[in-house]
């Protein structure tokens, strides 16, 4: 009863912010959407029909704004980052570059000097640092995964002085002056991340950290303070906080899952609140916080795509990849979804499937490899020709499929070349043990 009464006093707060705004002339989707506390575009438009139903909005405005809604926001287009796609298993959403430079530049300006600044499952931060005058050791902590590999490229490229590290137990107290996370906004992500930051930060350094906003969930204030608690048996104080600061970037994943729903992907919609802690003393930290959730997918990159298998899901259908979804697009990025338990195979698009034996989609993915990330020889996992002949089926799809989405994710972007060619494999992502899962970014 506790939870449908929360939930009805959310959709009354957000109703009351619609129907506010909704007397501003010339008012459009996009422009209510951004005006918002980071409320989700399927939720804005349930408050305006709510709204209309009960009279207190124009039906013209109405039906221009559900018009609009479809219609994809262009205005702030951005090139084609040099990361590989976020996806949506890793919950992985990056801030905008303008937001990661900011970032950047206060933390350097507020750290002790001398200190190291700790960049904790940030890449897109951690790139714009490879272009921005910071003259002190700077260190990214992430899992060892395609991301983190192309990063470590990029460094390599650039002759930057990044020192890149991946996740490892325990984790060593650092003494850092400032630690930059960004966590998926689930309370199970960001209580052991924001542990591990305020043990690696030193005695007077700062943890920034993202935090959903008030219009994410009808939880969503009463998380802030339960984590403002934490902090404080963590050894960490409240310094300051900046609501909706945090601007970022749609990832194509979202993009397409917002299309699946009929709305058009805004470019930065999305923003958090930035809480900066400063650690006044020395913790206890509870080792429980830097145990690793059990993993189960095995990441493969073709061409653009990255594709996710997890070869432990017990079989939900009668074939090797079959759809869960008309269009096979999940039209949500919530984890709370449903099918997202009923799916083996994921693809960075947010297409999600089901499958009779992974196994062989993964032997088909890895067919398609150019190289392995472990190296060494492997021995085919089919057993007769007619599973040798599913692969080769499979593979065809998962080709087609990698090249629908390269033309969905052109068709959001403007001119720019594309990574070609890059297809290679990083084997299963539980990479050590001891460890809890590494994210960056926030979901619904």
């Amino acid at each position: 009863m506790t939870r449908v009464w929360a939930s009805a006093d959310f959709e009354q707060r957000i109703d009351e912010r619609v129907l506010a705004l909704s007397c501003q002339p010339a008012l459009t989707f996009h422009a209510l959407l951004n005006a918002l506390p980071s409320v989700y575009p399927t939720v804005v438009l349930q408050s305006i029909s709510r709204l209309s139903e009960s009279g207190l909005i124009d039906p013209n405005m109405v039906g221009a704004l559900q018009t609009q809604a479809s219609v994809r926001d262009d205005t702030m287009r951005v090139t084609r980052t040099m990361l590989p796609l976020p996806h949506p298993v890793e919950y992985e959403w990056r801030f905008c570059p303008d937001t990661s430079q900011h970032l950047l530049e206060v933390a350097d300006e507020m750290a002790c000097t001398g200190t190291p600044i700790i960049l904790f499952g940030t890449p897109g931060v951690a790139v714009e640092a490879l272009h921005l005058p910071i003259n002190r050791r700077l260190i990214f902590i992430g899992e060892n995964n395609s991301v983190t590999q192309r990063l470590k490229a990029l460094n390599d490229a650039a002759e930057q002085a990044l020192n890149l590290q991946f996740c490892a137990s325990p984790y060593p107290q650092m003494g850092a002056g400032a630690v930059i996370v960004d966590p998926p906004w689930y309370l199970d992500f960001v209580k052991p991340m924001l542990a591990i930051a305020a043990h690696t930060v030193g005695v007077g350094g700062l943890v920034f950290i993202s935090l959903p906003p008030e219009g994410v969930r009808p939880s969503a204030a009463e998380d802030q303070a339960t984590l403002i608690r934490r902090a404080g048996r963590l050894g960490l104080r409240l310094h300051s906080v900046k609501p909706l600061s945090l601007h970022y970037e749609t990832p194509f994943f979202e993009q397409n899952a917002l299309s699946a729903a009929g709305i058009g992907a805004a470019r930065r919609w999305r923003r958090g609140d930035l809480f900066i802690f400063e650690k006044v003393r020395i913790a206890t930290t509870d080792s429980s916080l830097f145990v690793s959730r059990k993993r189960e997918w095995s990441e493969f990159t073709i061409g653009r795509m990255r594709l996710f298998v997890r070869r432990s899901a017990p079989a939900r259908c009668s074939s090797a990849l079959s759809s869960l979804v008309e269009g096979d697009i999940l039209p949500t990025v919530s984890r709370r979804d449903p099918q997202r338990r009923n799916s083996s195979v994921v693809t960075s698009g947010n297409r999600f499937f089901a499958s009779s034996n992974p196994e062989l989609v993964a032997e088909a993915a890895l067919s398609l490899c150019k190289s392995e990330f472990n190296g060494g020889s492997r021995q085919p996992l089919w057993s007769n020709n007619i599973e040798a002949a599913e692969v080769e089926r499979i593979a065809d799809v998962l080709k087609r499929l990698s090249d629908q989405e390269a033309a969905e994710e052109r068709a959001t972007l403007p001119s720019s070349p594309f990574s070609e060619g890059l297809t290679c494999k990083y084997g299963s992502t539980n990479f050590s043990k001891g460890l809890p899962e590494v994210r960056s970014g926030p979901t619904t």
